[in-house]
């Protein structure tokens, strides 16, 4: 019995031994910096301007039609995460991300001399979450997977600008929280906090290289969902015309530089 017990542990001992070589436990803290294209579709101007008498006031050149252009903001996010390496494997990834992410949304009404721009910018307090796979070449790696991002807080602004005999130039802030969808089950002050809305799924895709300890990442997500507007929003809002359905539809091109961290 005392033999087999002390075969027993030193089998135990060799396989972590051998596990413990073909395995790499890495940590790594960084920074991203991102471009979101977004090509969004089916947004209502009057709601994105924050003027209840856009059509109205700026009449007749917003009477007519109008082109959404494809729009770009950026995105800035801290993160962290865990990379677990095995030989002839790969690594599978988690990692855990605190920024803000910024969307955006322009209308362009008219041509010529008479025309109107319509500029708006949301900014989200972001929450990324990331579990994904990859595989190193030498110091080069790819990887991919799934995101999902938390976004909180909604804030906003919005710029007319007109091109027009006695035109006039307007600034507001018409995106606030109550334009989005919230949770109705948080205690006391925690609704008007964080302002929690839906997250957003998105599949991604990257590229890195490894200069020793550092590392420098780009990394490419395609997302697509509903905008969370409120129903009040979406039909029979005081803006104008109906939201029937709004996407938030883009590319987020983002390049990471993380610093890492061996066990």
């Amino acid at each position: 019995m005392r033999i087999r017990k002390v075969l027993l542990i030193w089998a135990l001992g060799w396989a972590l031994g051998l596990h413990g070589q073909k395995s790499l436990l890495e940590s790594y803290l960084g920074f991203s910096f991102g471009n979101f294209v977004n090509a969004h579709r089916g947004l209502e101007p009057g709601t994105m301007s924050g003027r209840p008498d856009f059509f109205s006031e700026f009449a007749p050149i917003v009477l007519g039609d109008y082109v959404e252009p494809v729009s770009r903001t950026l995105a800035y996010t801290l993160e962290g995460g865990v990379r677990y390496h095995r030989l002839n494997f790969g690594f599978l990834e988690g990692t855990v991300g605190l920024g803000d992410w910024f969307i955006g949304y322009r209308a362009d009404f008219g041509d010529g001399a008479e025309r109107v721009e319509l500029t708006a910018r949301t900014k989200f307090f972001a929450l990324p979450v990331r579990v994904g796979y990859g595989y190193e070449f030498s110091e080069w790696h790819m990887r991919a997977g799934v995101v999902m991002t938390l976004l909180f807080s909604p804030k906003g602004d919005a710029e007319t600008v007109v091109w027009a005999p006695g035109g006039t130039a307007g600034h507001q802030r018409p995106m606030s929280g109550e334009l989005f969808y919230q949770k109705d089950n948080l205690v006391f002050f925690m609704e008007d906090l964080f302002r929690p809305l839906i997250p957003l799924y998105a599949p991604y895709v990257g590229v890195g290289y490894n200069f020793g300890e550092v590392r420098l990442a780009l990394d490419v997500s395609f997302v697509s969902s509903s905008y969370p507007f409120r129903d009040f929003v979406k039909s029979n809002n005081p803006f104008g015309r109906n939201i029937p359905e709004a996407m938030l539809r883009g590319w987020l091109v983002e390049l990471g530089i993380h610093f890492r961290i061996f066990r």
